[in-house]
């Protein structure tokens, strides 16, 4: 009897782990999914569009997966995601982006995949007839010379002119330029003919050649770069490129001797290379090097009992920072101070 019993219970043990495969198995269940409209776009156009599709589940078991995979897609054609999975009633929708260049009725198909197998699902693809466009750019072609340490805003008027094909808005945009210099594209599109103004602000301090880009792009046709140099030269007489209005902050060793002063000028002496330096203490005369970017002033006594002993600093298209120490009897003891301009 003992014997039977066990035979039993291994009887049971089996029906019970049946049934529960059975249950767990992806393939016990059965779904539909919803029809698929057909999509029209134009050749050489890029185009992207959202198909949908909605996945109910008829009968069974909700924790099975269903795949669904996109098949068939016309040369220009791709989509995003490759393929998704989902479960039980569902909606997801697949990104489908056209630039093709062939006109044409195109069948694409989802596949639906569980364990039981794989059904087709399709739709049509409708690519009508269009034709490239093409277009030209001016206005970007000559390189631009400047000395070092101008500071300055050069406006490029820039034309876009229609070629031929189906019109698309074109844009102007500007890659990553050499530090020193900043753009700003006004308007940075439009639709041809359309004119824009690039402004290109320049303060480099180092002599050199200097590549910029300006990108036109397009739906349908390939991005145009437009490639021209900056180009730096060394200055003989910097004069006209350190004179301006400046702020200055005079931060001293001695707080006593510290001071703002909201707007002063940096003149030209009449010199060459030499400047007129208001501080707060007296106006000194500077001694640029341009190749260097430094200055040093000229020693001078001003009144019987204040002195400033030689000075040095540099300066630069948007600073000049001075180094000044104060000697003198009516000062307690000799102080540093730090002069920094900054342009206005």
């Amino acid at each position: 009897m003992k014997k039977y019993h066990i035979l039993l219970a291994a009887i049971i043990l089996a029906v019970v782990a049946a049934c529960t495969k059975t249950n767990s198995n992806s393939s016990s269940f059965t779904y539909t999914v919803g029809s698929i409209p057909n999509y029209n776009v134009t050749e050489y156009r890029d185009t992207t569009f959202a198909v949908p599709v909605s996945v109910t589940l008829a009968s069974g078991y909700a924790q099975g997966t269903l795949t669904l995979t996109p098949t068939g897609l016309p040369a220009g054609v791709t989509v995003i995601p490759a393929y998704f999975v989902g479960m039980g009633t569902f909606t997801t929708a697949f990104a489908f982006t056209s630039n093709a260049t062939v006109s044409g009725t195109y069948p694409i198909t989802i596949n639906a995949t569980n364990s039981a197998g794989t059904k087709a699902y399709s739709f049509n693809l409708v690519i009508g007839a269009g034709s490239l466009f093409t277009y030209t750019v001016s206005g970007l072609s000559s390189n631009i010379t400047l000395a070092q340490y101008a500071d300055t805003t050069i406006s490029l008027p820039v034309t876009v002119t229609y070629g031929s094909g189906t019109a698309e808005s074109v844009a102007i945009s500007y890659s990553t330029p050499p530090a020193g210099i900043t753009f700003s594209v006004t308007p940075n599109t439009g639709t041809p003919i359309y004119t824009s103004t690039v402004a290109m602000h320049v303060a480099i301090n180092t002599p050199g050649t200097y590549p910029v880009t300006i990108t036109s792009s397009a739906a349908g046709t390939a991005a145009q770069p437009h490639t021209f140099n900056v180009v730096v030269t060394a200055s003989s007489n910097c004069v006209t490129q350190a004179a301006g209005t400046y702020s200055v902050s005079s931060v001293c060793a001695n707080s006593l001797f510290s001071s703002t002063i909201a707007s002063t000028a940096i003149s030209a002496d009449g010199v060459t290379n030499e400047v007129h330096i208001p501080t707060p203490y007296g106006t000194l005369i500077g001694d640029l090097t341009c190749a260097a970017g430094t200055l040093t002033t000229q020693s001078g006594l001003y009144g019987p009992d204040f002195y400033f002993p030689t000075g040095n600093g540099t300066f630069n298209s948007s600073s000049v920072v001075l180094n000044l120490t104060l000697d003198g009897s009516s000062i307690p003891d000799t102080t540093t101070c730090v002069l920094t301009y900054t342009r206005l």
